[in-house]
């Protein structure tokens, strides 16, 4: 995978350790879909319906023209090409749709491994006893168009939805460690009236940042600027409910 698709290594450096629980995060219900993967994927599932009776025309044609050896292997190419393509149709939305890497990836792999060069094959077949009928060439050669064009567009969309999972990650994680440093605070029992930071949290980094994005980086600022204006309110809260207990302590 690594090979074919480098970013994905960003990906499992930034997976979440085992067993520990993840809260609901800004952002989650966002489904970054490839659009153009979407519109191809539709374009050939509607394809399909009208090139199916059309090579199931051409092979009752040709049928009883063929050996019984070619029979069988004709029927049995055509039955996998039939499967295999349902099945990458299938994996394609669904990745695409929820945003699933490894469907995608996978509805690409068969795309590149099986089913061009077995379309390839069916469509410009010249050997004797297998030769490619004009209407087996007609239905197939769009076939092969659509999916050279895929393999393309699910390779750019398979890279877009790492780098979309990756900044997720990274935009939790930073609330991960905003929410840690907010619990860490303890009221400052000096008589000072601040706020004071565990010395743990304190020398940590607020931001995991060296590999944010510029969208995460953005919402990182967001957060930072939220979360220094409410220590500033609560170190004016602390302040003052001090004095009000220092005030009512003279009284009595």
């Amino acid at each position: 995978t690594e090979v074919f698709f480098p970013k994905s290594k960003e990906l499992l450096l930034h997976q979440r350790p085992a067993g520990r629980r993840r809260k609901p995060q800004l952002g989650d219900s966002e489904i970054h879909s490839h659009v153009g993967l979407s519109m191809l994927l539709y374009m050939n599932s509607v394809y399909l319906l009208f090139w199916i009776p059309v090579v199931l025309a051409s092979i009752i044609i040709k049928y009883d023209g063929l050996s019984a050896q070619f029979r069988a292997v004709n029927l049995v190419l055509y039955a996998v090409l039939l499967l295999v393509e349902l099945l990458r149709l299938y994996l394609g939305n669904l990745g695409n749709f929820r945003e699933q890497v490894p469907e995608v990836a996978l509805s690409w792999v068969l795309s590149v491994l099986c089913q061009t060069p077995l379309a390839v094959f069916l469509a410009f077949n010249e050997t004797g006893g297998m030769r490619t009928s004009a209407e087996e060439r007609g239905a197939n050669i769009p076939l092969v168009l659509q999916l050279l064009l895929q393999i393309v567009v699910m390779r750019v969309a398979v890279n877009s939805l790492i780098r979309s999972k990756v900044a997720k990650m990274q935009l939790n994680d930073f609330d991960d460690v905003v929410t840690d440093h907010a619990t860490a605070l303890v009221l400052d029992d000096d008589g000072s009236g601040g706020v004071g930071m565990a010395t743990g949290s304190s020398q940590r980094d607020p931001v995991p940042g060296s590999l944010l994005t510029s969208r995460v980086r953005q919402q990182a600022t967001v957060y930072t600027n939220a979360y220094s204006s409410t220590m500033t309110s609560a170190t004016s809260s602390v302040g003052e409910a001090r004095r009000l207990n220092a005030a009512a302590a003279a009284a009595a």
